[in-house]
């Protein structure tokens, strides 16, 4: 996201730079729900009436792309809804 940037000039940086900060924050929040909530305790995710047994490799899938949707989310609404 941060090559973004260099790529398109009329990005705002302070924007991006809001937008990479929160997803990454709420990524390392979900990390630990995650792993508190299902890893640690064997728990199983069910999601779409499938049984998940979440291993580290999985925790991490969700929490990267938790944080991954949330800087989308963040970026687009401090660059479109906010003008």
């Amino acid at each position: 996201i941060a090559m973004l940037v260099l790529v398109f000039d009329d990005f705002d940086a302070l924007n991006l730079a809001i937008a990479v900060v929160a997803g990454g924050f709420i990524g390392c929040l979900a990390d630990s729900f995650f792993g508190a909530r299902f890893q640690y305790h064997k728990k199983p995710f069910r999601i779409f009436g499938k049984s998940i047994t979440m291993t580290n490799d999985t925790v991490n899938l969700f929490s990267t792309g938790t944080g991954s949707i949330i800087s989308i989310l963040t970026f687009n609404l401090l660059q479109y809804a906010l003008v």
